[in-house]
């Protein structure tokens, strides 16, 4: 457009273009600046909302890695709860806050959930098999320590403090319970029941608080009882273990007894036995989903398939969980 208008007129008429062309850009800009202060707004409020802190700490040694989720009810003026969420053996932290969407229920009610990752992906349980224990780690003394951290550089209730595990983290839930009971308010064992070798040895301080949330069609760990997938450790059955704590627990002989039908037509059904009037105020809850495999009820991350069954819908696990830990101790 500029041909024609001789070598000056026409590098004049380029130069004029290209003003035109840069206050064409910049009127695009200063248009588009409201949406980029928006969108940088809205990142960093969700950064700040999220406040997720991946942090290491050393422990005999050996770096130990976990997650920590702050709520936005988090001000340091206020301690608040934490519940340690234990993944399953192969998995790990990040994969068990996405897997259970446990952050949901920690922003709304208000808790800091804390995501521990197990040694090469598993955690020394009391069972003998798992990598960490072939590799001598103490997990029992990470957790601890764990603690000990957050409790240092957290606004903890350090009266509320709450584990929960599913697999081998549930096992190695119950390993917690064994040695800080102390320290574990209540525990919460997901698709998991106690182990032989743990059962000779365990012996709890104190009382504590225990739900158990077993599938009678789980396929890896029997809900009869009796060894864990490829002889991953010998277990005692889910009826056994929950007796067993209710026992050390003082509980009463006769459980409330409750049971639902299949509701949402997944194939499923709900048992549930709570023995309440414990020593010291605590209680043991059992459910038993009829039909379910070895999965989280609510939260189907991975379809019901023939390697881990049923993921029941017929309840929410987070909610039932965090309803039982809330209630602990008593007021």
């Amino acid at each position: 457009m500029c041909q024609g208008f001789g070598d000056i007129g026409y590098n004049l008429c380029v130069l004029i273009n290209l003003r035109r062309k840069g206050l064409t850009v910049r009127k695009k800009l200063f248009w588009l600046l409201p949406g980029v202060i928006l969108l940088l707004g809205l990142s960093i409020f969700l950064l700040l909302r999220n406040r997720d802190a991946n942090a290491t700490l050393t422990v005999g040694g050996i770096p130990r890695d976990y997650i920590v989720h702050l709520p936005p009810a988090y001000d340091e003026s206020t301690a608040l709860p934490v519940v340690l969420v234990l993944h399953g053996g192969g998995s790990s932290g990040r994969r068990i806050a996405r897997f259970t969407e446990f952050n949901k229920v920690a922003d709304r009610e208000g808790f800091i959930a804390v995501y521990p990752e197990g040694y090469k992906h598993s955690w020394a349980d009391g069972r003998g098999v798992t990598d960490a224990e072939q590799s001598n780690i103490d997990d029992v003394v990470f957790i601890s320590a764990l603690l000990d951290e957050l409790e240092s550089t957290y606004l903890v209730d350090s009266d509320r403090v709450y584990a929960v595990g599913i697999s081998n983290g549930g096992f190695f839930t119950q390993a917690l319970v064994c040695n800080l009971s102390d320290r574990i308010q209540a525990g919460a064992v997901v698709a998991a029941t106690l182990s032989v070798n743990l059962h000779a040895v365990c012996d709890p301080g104190s009382p504590t608080s225990m739900l158990f949330i077993n599938g009678t069609a789980d396929p890896l760990v029997p809900y009869e009882g009796g060894s864990v997938i490829n002889n991953r450790g010998d277990i005692l059955s889910a009826e056994e273990t929950v007796n067993w704590w209710s026992e050390v627990n003082g509980c009463p002989a006769d459980p409330t007894v409750e049971s639902s039908q299949d509701e949402v037509d997944d194939g499923t059904a709900i048992h549930t036995e709570i023995y309440g009037g414990c020593a010291d105020g605590t209680e043991v809850w059992f459910i038993t989903v009829e039909g379910g495999g070895h999965t989280w009820p609510g939260h189907p991350e991975i379809p019901a398939n023939d390697f881990v069954g049923t993921v029941s819908q017929e309840f929410d696990a987070n909610e039932v969980i965090w309803a039982f830990f809330s209630a602990f101790p008593a007021e």
